[in-house]
């Protein structure tokens, strides 16, 4: 899984999770892995020959707007033209505007970035 790897660059201290937000009482870091688009072009014989692009959103909601963002701008400063030849990611690019999205019913702050994420295939 790429939210996966991405989650190994982010901090290990920080409330991960895959997938889905927790309840909305819950102070977390979400990252949810979106399908991008596939590259056409060929790039040779079989595996790790395509380039993937799918996409992975940073969802953080916490009681203090000042730790969500943080959470928004660490994660940010660290995946942000991100790159790598090693492994299967090949680059990571922010995708728009990190958002603040509001506060929940439990009056926690919601943040969101997105990410686009290049990978062999």
């Amino acid at each position: 899984m790429i939210a996966e790897a991405v989650k190994a660059l982010l901090p290990s201290d920080w409330p991960l999770t895959i997938g889905d937000l927790p309840a909305p009482n819950v102070e977390a870091v979400c990252l949810i892995e979106f399908d991008g688009y596939y590259n056409t072009q060929y790039f040779g014989r079989g595996p790790g020959t395509m380039i993937g692009h799918p996409l992975v959103k940073v969802v953080g909601r916490s009681a203090s707007y000042q730790q969500g963002e943080y959470w928004m701008d660490e994660s940010k400063r660290i995946l942000n033209r991100y790159s790598s030849e090693d492994g299967d990611i090949l680059s990571i690019t922010m995708v728009g505007t990190p958002s603040y999205l509001g506060r929940n019913n439990q009056k926690f702050h919601e943040f969101q970035t997105t990410f686009q994420v290049k990978v062999k295939e």
